[in-house]
């Protein structure tokens, strides 16, 4: 290929197999200076495996890749980074016992004479870094102790602290608020013009109209589609992704408003914890899907980790199906009838080198057991009937999950807790970085699950997604419950209510001051 000035990255013919599973099938991608260019498709369609070959952690079969018209193969991500390629994976890297300015330079040569970081110009550098780009994080901090917005954003500054020519993002605003989705569209609009080149991966369709100049839709391995985004509606991608047309939105709670009993399942009064929550009270109906609104931050995981025992209250009840359950052991709430899907399904969902069978059967191994002894039989027969009823799709129930789709992985936490049959489930970000499809089958769930009797708590950052799944949705600002809405449920009417209610606490704030 001659070298051409208008692409930074030309891949032509690229093919990758799995076995007798073809992943990738002649697939031409290419990247112009200072462009984003969204690649989307299905989990499964070759995304995340064509742009781990371009990087060097797989090997193409077929195929060349060219960078500013020099044909190059790069053995590993280092080598890649080298000549100004870096990824931020969905799955965050961090090393969590080291400071926020050690994750951000890890890869500096900086040292002193004995080896060591030179930790006083660290930090100096990392806070001027964050203050650049108004990301409000501590230098110092360990990233341990960051909630998972935070260490999303560390991820992509560790990026861009390298300057990169070629940025490649795979969700990046999966664990982010509005606010700060904001703010990251700020930092790559000026990297674009500053002539950085960004590969944009995600589910988000709105997020590809609003900031993408060109598009990719990947298929089955295939490129089924290349076009300016002014050229192609959102009807035109959804379409290419899963080969028909699929409404994501639609209203699933005309059952809701037919609920025969306005009994409650679950009650919260004046539920306290030191430092975090004073007097949060609730209560939610059999049946019932309760949305959660709030930005990160606004405490609506912290209140379920409560719930769920993972952390005690200081004060006030938790009432599920008539029992006190406040500050019961997890193990003991689960018998009772809760369950939790968590935000984070790698760090707090899965075994990731477990296969789908144990991942599945995890939470009832005590009705699968016999004394000490495991029915291996009836394992297979609950982890194979949870495949079937969620259409997980998998080569086979001993497959590793780590291997799975992002979707797939998604819905083996979901049958796990389906196996223990809740009466209430805690729903926290499911759909969170996964397809569109996988997306919508989890939303027929809900719809289903609530149908059938059992209540759901529903956590979500899509407020398209709270407010379609939800009959009433509880909106949080700093850790009180600020206003409830159902009927005239609406984006702007609770986003009006958050920043009206952090306006007044802005105006008291400044009185007693």
């Amino acid at each position: 290929m001659k070298k051409n000035e208008q692409y930074v990255l030309a891949m032509r013919g690229i093919r990758k197999s799995f076995g007798e599973v073809n992943v990738l099938k002649d697939v031409d991608f290419s990247l112009k200076k200072g462009e984003i260019h969204a690649l989307i498709g299905e989990n499964g369609a070759g995304k995340s495996t064509l742009i781990k070959g371009l990087i060097g952690i797989h090997d193409f079969e077929g195929g060349r890749i060219f960078i500013d018209g020099e044909e190059i193969c790069f053995h590993n991500a280092s080598e890649a980074a080298t000549k100004g390629i870096n990824v931020v994976f969905q799955e965050l890297s961090e090393i969590g016992t080291l400071t926020v300015a050690e994750n951000i330079f890890l890869r500096e040569k900086e040292k002193s004479s004995l080896g060591l970081l030179k930790r006083k110009e660290l930090f100096t550098k990392a806070d001027q870094l964050l203050k650049e780009y108004n990301i409000d994080i501590d230098s110092k901090e360990l990233v341990e102790n960051l909630i998972v917005a935070k260490r999303q954003l560390l991820e992509i500054v560790k990026a861009v602290a390298c300057k990169p020519k070629i940025l490649i993002l795979d969700e990046p605003t999966s664990s982010l608020t509005q606010a700060e989705t904001d703010l990251l569209f700020g930092i790559l609009g000026r990297l674009k013009k500053e002539g950085t080149s960004i590969v944009y991966i995600t589910h988000r369709m709105n997020e590809v109209f609003q900031m993408a100049d060109r598009i990719t839709i990947l298929r089955d391995g295939v490129n089924v589609c290349e076009s300016s985004v002014a050229e192609i509606d959102f009807d035109g991608v959804v379409k290419g992704m899963v080969g028909r047309a699929i409404s994501l939105f639609e209203v699933k709670k005309d059952h809701t408003r037919k609920l025969k009993t306005d009994k409650n399942v679950l009650e919260v009064k004046n539920l306290s914890r030191k430092g975090e929550f004073d007097n949060i009270s609730f209560n939610l109906r059999d049946g019932e899907v309760l949305g959660f609104a709030g930005l990160v931050g606004s405490g609506r995981t912290e209140l379920m980790h409560i719930l769920f025992g993972i952390n005690k209250a200081s004060a006030g009840q938790v009432i599920l199906n008539g029992k006190d359950i406040t500050n019961k052991k997890t193990t003991d709430i689960i018998k009772t009838g809760l369950a939790m899907v968590p935000e984070s399904r790698h760090e707090q969902g899965l075994m990731l080198m477990h296969s789908v069978e144990e991942n599945i059967c995890i939470t009832t191994l005590d009705q699968l057991s016999c004394y000490t002894k495991i029915m291996r039989k009836k394992v297979s027969e609950l982890a194979k009937s949870m495949i079937k009823k969620l259409n997980i799709v998998t080569e086979s129930p001993q497959k590793t999950i780590g291997l799975l789709s992002g979707g797939n992985q998604q819905k083996v936490v979901l049958a796990k807790w389906l196996a223990v049959k809740p009466k209430v489930l805690i729903l926290d970000e499911p759909t969170t970085g996964i397809d569109i499809q996988s997306k919508s089958e989890i939303h027929e769930l809900i719809s289903e699950l609530s149908a059938k009797g059992t209540s759901i708590i529903l956590i979500s950052s899509e407020m398209p997604e709270l407010i379609s799944n939800s009959d009433r949705i509880l909106i949080l600002n700093d850790n009180r419950i600020i206003g409830e809405v159902s009927e005239n449920a609406s984006q702007e009417v609770i986003m009006g209510a958050i920043m009206k209610d952090k306006l007044k606490k802005k105006r008291v704030g400044g009185e007693g001051q």
